[in-house]
Parts: structure tokens; sequence; C-alpha cells
């Protein structure tokens, strides 16, 4: 008798568990890229791809967005798959990392943030140019994590794609 009652509560504690609404393990906000223009900025993000989130402000002042990959709401056992969508990359760099490449609307105040594990949570900030393609990184080499944002934009007296500041 004692043991059909803990299973029948350990059954409703555990669809509770289970329900969109639950407190205790929310659903995490998840950013929706705009569709592939001529007009949109684009960005790869390099290195865990599950570690990042994309927050834009628009025009009214809302703050939108979130993970670029869905995250399980219970435990996340991978850091995520690289999403290549053939974006130009630089010559002499290698890619061997994860990336991940989405879309973001230009001219709205955009940050880039990451958060791993060891502690490690940290913002960037910047303003996407239209047609313009970026690169972000992190680095936990220091005794604290960075993350970096570098524009990368076509040479044509060399014809290749060159790393410069945003």
């Amino acid at each position: 008798m004692v043991r059909k009652l803990i299973v029948i509560v350990s059954l409703f504690l555990l669809a509770g568990c289970i329900s969109k609404n639950n407190p205790f393990f929310p659903e995490q906000p998840f950013y929706y890229p705009p569709l592939m223009t001529d007009d949109v900025a684009k960005i790869r993000l390099i290195g865990a791809t599950m570690t990042y989130a994309i927050y834009q402000t628009d025009t009214s002042g809302q703050k939108i967005g979130g993970w670029v990959q869905k995250h399980d709401r219970f435990i996340n056992k991978a850091y995520g798959p690289t999403q290549d969508m053939g974006f130009p990359k630089l010559k002499n760099k290698k890619y061997s990392d994860a990336f991940f490449e989405t879309t973001l609307l230009p001219d709205l105040p955009t940050t880039i943030h990451h958060e791993a594990y060891k502690g490690c949570s940290v913002d960037i900030h910047f303003t996407p140019k239209k047609g313009a393609l970026y690169e972000v990184h992190y680095d936990y080499g220091t005794d604290t994590c960075v993350i970096y944002v570098a524009r990368l934009k076509y040479n044509p007296a060399s014809a290749e794609y060159e790393e410069i500041k945003p």
C-alpha cells in the first residue's frame, strides 16, 4: 500500500516537472533569426554552439531573442552541432571547432551572450551593419573568460576576406 502511494505521488510530481509552465524547469528563450536577404547582417559564433544567445533591442525598446539552439529543459548533454550556412571564411583560418552561422537584423543594438561551465558568463555589445559579416569567439586563456567580435570584410585587392574591428 505504501509503495503504491509513493508511486502515485512520484507520478504527480514528475508530471508537474514535465508540464510547459514548470517553474523549476522553465522553457528557455530561443533566438528566431530573420530570413536571409541582402539586408540582414550575418554572424558566425565559434565554439560550443549551445553556449551562445543573441538578444537584439527592437525599435520600440523591447529586448528580443534567446539561445541560438534549443535547450533541453532538464539537461543538455552536448555543446551543439555546427550550422554552416556557407558564409565566407578567412583563408588562413582553420574552422575545425564547431560554429553556428545565423542572421541578424541590422542597425539594432545587439548583445551576444556566452555562458558555459566553470562559471563563465560574458556579454559583448555591438550594432551590426546591413550586409556585414561578423565572427564571435570566446577565450578561457586567462583567469576570466573573454568574448571577442570581429567584422570580416572583403578586400578586392587581395581577393580575400580580412578581419577588422567592428
